[in-house]
């Protein structure tokens, strides 16, 4: 009996050690190492800070970007499984689905069928009718597209540390066709976020919102 209690009593012992030192690990570890809350979410710039075009590749095709809202798509208001038609007139392929600024994954958030025309995409999760979507697509043709991709921190922007409006002059060499535009790896939609002309060379990209200096900006586009 006496050697049941003591075995008894040491096991408690063991669970109060191993808690405690769970404890002191997890308190070791911030929401930040996950990249919540501000954390680093980032790798530093592949140009020092200045930015800069970098070719990644080059596709046959044309590309389309339409912004739409939920009420745009089928189905009622918060239901799942909403769905949209596409507008294309030649195959799509390539699609980036962005919704209220998160890029969506595909299998996970949607299904898409890829068709000669009228494309569809399904939503697996809620919709609800003012939330903005914003998809891209490639169009199959015969024009030559290259693919660029330019990083940078706020600092190089125009203007001061926090500051609206801040821009920047990209270094396309052909007029861009599409584009996506991260801020920390959350999804800018155009027209809402930010502007960007469409300028042959020396694009302006234009951001709407506060940007920190600290901030970190990727720009990825196609240029004919």
């Amino acid at each position: 009996m006496v050697q049941s209690l003591l075995v008894q009593k040491k096991m408690k012992t063991d669970k109060i050690i191993f808690f405690t030192i769970g404890i002191i690990l997890l308190s070791s570890v911030t929401f930040a190492d996950f990249g919540w809350f501000g954390g680093p979410v980032s790798p530093p710039p592949h140009q020092g800070g200045g930015g800069g075009d970098i070719i990644i590749g080059e596709i046959l095709g044309n590309f389309s970007k339409t912004i739409y809202t939920g009420a745009d798509t089928n189905g009622t208001n918060s239901d799942t499984n909403r769905w949209l038609w596409l507008n294309n007139l030649n195959r799509s392929s390539n699609e980036i689905v962005v919704v209220d600024n998160y890029l969506l994954m595909e299998g996970i958030d949607y299904t898409i069928d890829h068709n000669d025309t009228n494309s569809s995409i399904v939503f697996l999760n809620k919709i609800f009718d003012t939330q903005n979507i914003m998809v891209q697509y490639i169009i199959a043709s015969d024009i030559e597209l290259t693919s660029n991709y330019e990083d940078f921190y706020g600092a190089v922007l125009t203007g001061g540390d926090g500051d609206f409006f801040r821009t920047k002059i990209l270094g396309n060499t052909g007029i861009i066709n599409c584009n996506l535009v991260t801020v920390d790896n959350f999804v800018l939609m155009e027209t809402i976020d930010y502007n960007l002309t469409t300028n042959e060379t020396n694009a302006v990209l234009t951001l709407f919102n506060k940007i920190y200096n600290t901030q970190y900006i990727t720009v990825r586009y196609y240029s004919e």
